[in-house]
């Protein structure tokens, strides 16, 4: 009989264990999140856009998302992109690491966030095509049929986790033939968690197989700094850094790659516009950001009115007064945008609106 008891006490706080110790639970029933539509992780990142996931509605994905991705931080504003919560993970420290997808055109983002003990958004960063299999495209002035494909997956640390990507390029002589193998990119990102749920991304080690191009390295570099956690200030100073260098100066505007280091510039400013025009004012002859800023205007973030609302709010002083010589000549009114048409061009309202999708989110469209 005591024998029995105690099997029967065993058994009761094994299931009590098991239920308060389920990963991640809390977190999402606490959302009012059907648990059994997500991906509890054990010690592996094996996270996939096709598996089961749960679609959120609009007061759950402005709390999960309203951190990293600008549209859903206001929730009066319409979000028509599907957002879904893939899986989560309860983090050593009592937070949660929870990986949230957006559908975008054909392919999307897969947002990578933490949120502390308290269920509040910590930190992010966004991997692109998390899993993409492109079909098929061409080059300009090439006869030959590209495909890409992308993978990412990874596991847990005692202190973080790490990302495993891989991005392969394949190509084939015709439309109808099969796609041969070409190059393979293989990226690992090592990230750390702080106690507060703050990202920090330690390194990023790069091997490379087969005749990988330097404008497929650059532009996959400009892509990097998405999976940089949203928190670090450091991204400012590392664009400029690249800004400057010769081979991204001498990007041609018509390659994929410009498209997308303009979105970049709008997506860190949308972070860091203190930062980066206080960078301006420090570096009054410099040829590396203000270029670039100059130039970024449809992506998104970056306008005349934001450069004049940021001035007004961030600065006085010899600092604004710098910044609004430096900058009159950026973006013309609204009213002028449409100037470079000739005369008689009927030009529809969204003909002149953000390239950022049809430039990053296009990776659909190749590398």
């Amino acid at each position: 009989m005591k024998k029995s008891i105690l099997l029967v006490v065993a058994a009761v706080c094994l299931a009590a264990c098991s239920k308060s110790g389920s990963k991640g639970q809390a977190f999402l029933d606490e959302l009012g999140i059907n648990t059994d539509s997500v991906q509890i992780l054990g010690d592996t990142i094996d996270v996939s856009t096709d598996s089961i996931m749960y679609h959120l509605n609009n007061e759950q994905a402005a709390r999960l998302l309203g951190g990293i991705a600008p549209e859903w931080a206001n929730d009066s504003v319409e979000v028509t992109d599907l957002a879904s919560i893939v899986a989560v993970k309860e983090l050593p420290t009592g937070g949660t690491l929870a990986f949230l997808w957006q559908e975008s055109g054909d392919g999307g983002t897969m947002y990578i966030c933490t949120y502390d003990s308290d269920g509040k958004y910590a930190d992010g960063m966004e991997f692109v095509n998390w899993k993409m299999l492109n079909q098929g495209f061409m080059e300009d002035n090439s006869s030959a049929y590209f495909s890409e494909k992308e993978d990412c997956g990874g596991r847990f640390t005692d202190n973080g986790f790490t990302i495993h990507r891989t991005l392969s390029g394949m190509k084939s002589d015709t439309e109808m033939a099969e796609f041969q193998p070409q190059w393979t990119i293989d990226k690992t990102y090592t990230y750390a968690v702080t106690p507060e749920g703050k990202l920090q991304l330690k390194s990023v080690d790069l091997k490379k197989q087969g005749n990988v191009s330097a404008q497929v390295l650059l532009r996959d570099e400009i892509r990097d700094f998405a999976k940089m956690p949203a928190s670090d200030a450091s991204i400012v100073e590392k664009l400029n850094t690249l800004a400057q260098r010769k081979d991204v100066q001498n990007i041609d505007e018509e390659d994929r790659s410009y498209g997308e280091l303009l979105w970049t510039v709008n997506s860190v400013y949308d972070r860091y516009p203190k930062d980066m025009m206080k960078w301006l004012c420090q570096h009054k002859d410099s040829n590396g950001l203000a270029p670039l800023m100059k130039k970024a205007d449809g992506y998104g973030v970056l306008s005349r009115e934001r450069i004049d609302a940021d001035i007004e709010k961030l600065f006085s002083g010899d600092d604004a007064n710098y910044l609004k010589e430096a900058t009159k000549d950026w973006f013309p009114q609204k009213q002028d945008t449409h100037q470079e048409y000739e005369e008689g061009d009927v030009v529809e309202e969204g003909d002149m609106s953000s390239m950022a999708e049809v430039e990053y989110e296009g990776e659909n469209d190749g590398m």
